[in-house]
């Protein structure tokens, strides 16, 4: 349990870095030139869209993923497809900027291609670590590249007063990530071309890459059409919105992934699987109330305090954007149980129906809608991209839903509530909501219980009632 919150605290705390910079940035700048800023976002998610093969989450899945060799072969793979992203998008620069708008600022992005070379670079051994659940070298090269790209932004915006500061923020970045995780490993960075793992590499990643593609239309598609649809400025809320309300989501995805993956496969086949998977699932459900209500309540906070009255359009739009960012978790540990079992199809095949509500919010736009009408559409999508996770992990992965019912019920009730609490009564309202949520979910959660730190003190035990077995590293 304290490893679980280690991991969750190093995600946030990187999370809060990087919000805290955009935040920063928002505030120095016209609201226009961050639009103008966010769609160096846009580039760099088009690019990473296009190449996502999962090469993290093979490392953790493989048997093979904590030898030399194959950490060498993932490098090789790793610096082709880094190499072909950073092409792509030096070759694109021209058109990206054409079609947002802006054909001047095509060197902008052309230099934004060193990213992805960058990162290409990457020691993965930081990740094959984490295979023994260790997490701290993986932690302090986000956290740290975090607090420099952070930092940076004084000295940048003394030189530039516009939306540079950004492009500038984010190579920083990627150079102080790649350098940390070769000072974080423990082997020495070796380099290989082998045809086998990265046939095999293919093979696990093609639908994660799928994914990626999908990902891409969700994350993006919607900044893009506002883009085109109501301005730069427009663009400039909405982003900040996204921001905002997704920062904690991947902290909290990206941190029970990392938690209960390594478990999931090795409990894959035993009878420990299925009590395991429906913690992993109940964890995701509590985490997306709790996510939903902290939005709800910081965010008026940041809007006055850090962004002011440019932003104030906001508060009718974030808590219906923390709304469908907290679905979004709750599907999470389904796409997690079903990854561990070699199904990695699932994540894209519900991120496609929301991928498929893009054309719908064109509509509305052109039709002069408004961005409240965009998230709309976006949480409808999300609940049925919801439904379609808890049938599938049903049916593939076994996932006893059944178990799952009265959680899921609390967690429907409190996303539909929270809210309508915050719009009509204010914060105070929507935290104790979120409180009586939270406890009448663990109420139905036996499984999530048993990690608890209350249980865990008394027990020293896993949700499996028995301690992972170390793993042994060559």
């Amino acid at each position: 349990m304290a490893r679980l919150l280690a991991l969750l605290g190093g995600n946030a705390t990187a999370s809060a870095l990087l919000l805290a910079r955009n935040l920063l940035i928002a505030h120095l700048l016209p609201i226009e030139d961050y639009g103008i800023a966010a769609t160096f976002a846009v580039a760099m998610a088009l690019v990473e869209m296009a190449s996502q093969f999962g090469m993290q989450a093979q490392i953790v899945q493989s048997p093979e993923g904590g030898g030399r060799d194959y950490l060498a072969a993932v490098h090789g793979f790793q610096i082709a497809r880094g190499g072909m992203s950073a092409l792509a998008l030096f070759l694109c620069a021209g058109p990206i900027s054409a079609f947002l708008g802006m054909p001047d600022l095509a060197w902008a992005y052309r230099v934004l291609a060193l990213a992805p070379l960058i990162r290409a670079f990457h020691n993965f051994d930081i990740h094959r670590q984490t295979r023994a659940m260790r997490f701290g070298p993986v932690l302090l090269t986000a956290t740290s590249a975090a607090a420099i790209s952070f930092i940076a932004i004084f000295p940048l915006a003394y030189l530039a007063q516009d939306w540079r500061i950004m492009l500038g923020a984010l190579l920083i970045q990627e150079i102080c990530a790649c350098l940390t995780s070769h000072i974080m490993a423990e082997r020495p960075y070796r380099v290989r071309a082998d045809l086998l793992v990265w046939r095999r590499s293919v093979r696990f990643g093609w639908p994660i890459l799928l994914q990626g593609v999908v990902l891409f239309a969700v994350f993006q598609g919607d900044k893009i059409l506002v883009a085109r649809s109501l301005g730069f400025e427009a663009l400039g809320v909405f982003a900040m919105g996204v921001t905002i309300s997704l920062a904690p989501t991947l902290v909290v995805t990206k941190s029970l992934q990392s938690w209960f993956l390594p478990q999931l496969s090795r409990a894959m086949g035993t009878s420990a699987f299925r009590p395991a998977a429906v913690a992993c699932a109940q964890a995701t459900l509590l985490s997306a109330i709790v996510l939903c209500a902290g939005v709800m309540v910081a965010g008026p906070v940041l809007i006055d305090w850090a962004l002011g009255p440019a932003f104030q359009a906001l508060g009718l739009l974030l808590p219906w954007m923390a709304v469908q960012q907290a679905l979004r978790v709750c599907r999470a540990g389904m796409n997690t149980a079903a990854l561990a079992c070699g199904v990695s199809w699932l994540g894209a095949a519900t991120d496609l129906i929301r991928a498929l509500s893009l054309p719908a919010v064109w509509v509305i736009l052109s039709r002069d809608g408004t961005l409240l009408s965009v998230v709309f559409v976006a949480i409808l999508a999300e609940v049925a991209g919801t439904a379609l996770a808890l049938f599938v992990g049903s049916r593939r992965v076994l996932l006893p839903v059944r178990a799952l019912g009265p959680a899921l019920v609390v967690t429907g009730v409190a996303l539909s509530g929270l809210p309508v609490l915050t719009l009509a009564f204010g914060q105070v309202w929507t935290a104790g909501a979120a409180l009586l949520s939270c406890g009448g979910l663990l109420t139905f959660s036996p499984q999530l219980r048993r990690i608890l730190p209350i249980r865990f003190l008394a027990s020293r035990h896993s949700f499996a009632c028995q301690r992972p077995a170390p793993v042994t590293l060559p």
